[in-house]
């Protein structure tokens, strides 16, 4: 039942660490069986094909550069098939044109599993992520979609509204508010009574005590 459990998830972390006497698809291949799966070689392809490594397959991971390795990493913790995986920093030492690769495979997941992806770099988030969680020294200080965040970097605000209310309601009320810009990420958080949770992108000022009034 452990490795039942075990299985939903997996991480790939950004040090590098395998079995550098092995080869690249027996590792892949003990990953896979490690957690129970039965063998599929067609789908072990796919992922190796997916990460530039099926014409290194039958090579020694120790021969590898380090950006290969790195693909090894995350090659094995896809081999099992985990509905959540974690990836720190998974582009870390590789060119551009592997970089777009990874990027390519990780944007394929999306709707398969869910991808909790460590970064600090940017361009990587607003490429591949559809929600972001910022922190800074241990404490939550910002979430939303990049876009979201990004406009609240260049000089907006972006307020976490939750009202009472029919939805289309709640949202038509907080849109005449002078200062909103933007309602983004609308969700109901409960049907009777109505409650709905909303990101307000909105001008800086005392827009939060203007919403509170509405």
């Amino acid at each position: 039942r452990l490795r039942q459990q075990r299985s939903v998830l997996d991480s790939v972390r950004q040090e590098i660490a395998s079995d550098a006497f092995e080869s690249v698809l027996p590792t892949v291949k003990f990953s896979r069986g490690l957690f129970g799966k039965p063998p599929s070689p067609a789908y072990l392809e796919k992922v190796l094909r997916g990460l530039s490594l099926w014409e290194k397959r039958d090579s020694s991971i120790l021969a590898l550069s380090g950006g290969m390795k790195r693909r090894v990493m995350i090659a094995k913790a896809l081999a099992h098939e985990p509905q959540i995986l974690f990836l720190d920093e998974p582009t870390a030492g590789l060119d551009p044109n592997q970089i777009r690769k990874v990027r390519d495979l990780i944007r394929d997941m999306a709707g398969k599993k869910t991808v909790l992806l460590s970064t600090h770099i940017l361009p990587e988030v607003e490429s591949t992520c559809g929600r972001v969680l910022i922190i800074h020294r241990g404490k939550l200080v910002g979430e939303g979609e990049p876009g979201s965040l990004r406009s609240a970097r260049e000089g907006e605000q972006v307020l976490s509204v939750e009202a009472h209310g029919a939805r289309a309601e709640v949202e038509a009320l907080i849109a005449k508010v002078p200062g909103v810009r933007r309602i983004v990420d609308v969700t109901v958080l409960q049907p009777d009574p109505p409650l709905v949770r909303m990101r307000v992108e909105a001008a800086p000022g005392e827009v939060a005590e203007a919403i509170f009034r509405a």
